[in-house]
């Protein structure tokens, strides 16, 4: 009986480590502390495979991707106030997540538009904005990637009608719009002008 008391206990304590490295890991520098928090948070991928996708179909140099997660970024960073009233949620308050969906090659079809971040098999990491579509079985299928050979930062997504606004924080200029080029059958990026 004591084994069996033993041994689920063990299992108790070691559950949820062998849960948590599923997840997607998370490290938020202290320094420089005057900068905001989506400027100093680091996420490491831990996945073989993006929404069914095996990694290695999407670049065959990475050995490991993950798509960004609200869920893992601390509560009290996204219920910050310190600037934005009684807003409890910046990405709710801007209206941007790390996943959107739509038609973004206007084909009927629907599209999703996601952010993660990847680590090669030379150990090098960055971030990437993918565009998957629904094949007529309903399987989603790699249509468009653009990879970021930089820190594994944060990155957010907003719809824009058919285009997608790719923003590199939550309070800055650091935008980007894809918006679908049926000639090119491929997405082109523009960067918009605030001045005007």
């Amino acid at each position: 009986m004591k084994k069996v008391i033993y041994s689920f206990l063990l299992m108790i304590l070691i559950a949820p480590v062998l849960s948590s490295a599923e997840d997607l890991i998370v490290e938020i520098a202290s320094e420089p502390a005057n900068s905001a928090w989506w400027l100093r948070i680091r996420f490491y991928p831990v996945h073989d495979n993006i929404r069914g996708i095996p990694v290695k179909e999407l670049d065959p140099s990475w050995r490991k991707a993950s798509e960004l997660k609200k869920e893992a970024i601390p509560v009290e960073l996204l219920t910050e106030r310190k600037y934005y009233g009684e807003y409890n949620d910046l990405m709710e308050y801007f209206d941007v997540a790390f996943t959107v969906t739509g038609d973004f090659n206007i084909d009927g079809s629907e599209d999703m538009a996601l952010v993660g971040v990847y680590e090669s098999e030379n150990g090098e990491y960055g971030k990437f904005l993918l565009v998957l579509t629904k094949s007529d079985a309903g399987i989603w299928q790699k249509l468009f990637m653009k990879k970021f050979k930089e820190k594994p930062g944060f990155g957010v997504l907003k719809r824009n009608v058919s285009n997608i606004e790719l923003w590199s924080c939550l309070y800055c200029d650091g935008v980007s719009w894809y918006i679908w080029d049926p000639k090119e059958k491929s997405f082109i990026v523009k960067f918009p002008n605030f001045e005007d």
